[in-house]
C-alpha cells in the first residue's frame, strides 16, 4: 500500500505485480522454468524496465542454457545498475558457459575490486587464468 502511494499508481497493479513475482519464485523453486519464464514476460509487459523481473528472467535463461538471452538481460540491468554485483556474477557465469573467458574475467575482476575478500570470485578468476594460459600459452 505504501509503495503504491509513493509511486502514485493503483494498489491493485502493485498487488498483481507482487503476486506474479511470488508465483515466479515458486515456479523456479519447483523447476517449472517455462511457467516462470512466461510470468516474467508478463511482468515485463506491465513494467518494461523492471530490473527484478529481468534478473529472474535472465536467471531462468541461464538455467535453461539460453546464454545469449541471459547475457542481453544482464547487460540491460547493468546499464541501469552498474554496481549490481549479483548481476555481474551471473553475467560472468553466462560468459564462462560460452567460453568467453576475457569477458567473464572482466566481470569477476570488477566484483573482486568491490569485494577483495570474495574467495569464490578469486577462485574462479584463477581458474579462468589457468584455462587461458593452457589455451593460449603463457604471456611471459
Amino acid at each position: 500500500v505504501a509503495l503504491a502511494a509513493k509511486l502514485k499508481i493503483k494498489d491493485n497493479i502493485v498487488t498483481k505485480y507482487e503476486n506474479i513475482l511470488s508465483q515466479v519464485m515458486n515456479d523456479v523453486s519447483h523447476g517449472k522454468l517455462d511457467d516462470a519464464e512466461k510470468k516474467c514476460l508478463t511482468l515485463l509487459e506491465m513494467f518494461p524496465n523492471d530490473t527484478v523481473s529481468k534478473f529472474y528472467l535472465g536467471n531462468i535463461y541461464l538455467s535453461k542454457g539460453e546464454f545469449d538471452k541471459a547475457i542481453k538481460l544482464y547487460e540491460q540491468i547493468l546499464a541501469l545498475q552498474p554496481d549490481n554485483l549479483n548481476v555481474r556474477y551471473n553475467l560472468a557465469i553466462a560468459y564462462l558457459r560460452q567460453q568467453r573467458y576475457n569477458e567473464a574475467e572482466q566481470q569477476l575482476s570488477f566484483i573482486l575490486s568491490k569485494q577483495p575478500n570474495n574467495q569464490l570470485v578469486q577462485q574462479q578468476l584463477n581458474q579462468i587464468r589457468t584455462v587461458k594460459n593452457l589455451q593460449f600459452g603463457s604471456t611471459h
